[in-house]
């Protein structure tokens, strides 16, 4: 039996609207460039994730790509 306080229903999560933006522009970036942004190595603040992502759309550019860095997919292993 699930106690009252687990049941999904019951869940009153508020989700701050700053991390929803990144979900969102994390979504977007995935969708366009069709593969993930790796957002663990950077220290931005997520406010500046939804600006970056815009960037790298706008300019037809991977992160990497944006920063001039160079994707290791053995790195990835």
């Amino acid at each position: 039996m699930i106690p009252d306080f687990l049941r999904r229903e019951n869940k009153t999560m508020k989700v701050d609207p700053d991390v929803e933006k990144m979900g969102i522009a994390v979504e977007r970036y995935e969708k366009h460039f069709g593969e993930g942004v790796n957002t663990e190595s950077y220290t931005w603040p997520i406010k500046e994730w939804s600006r970056i992502v815009d960037i790298c759309i706008k300019e037809e550019k991977t992160l990497d790509e944006l920063l001039g860095e160079e994707h290791d997919p053995e790195a990835d292993e």
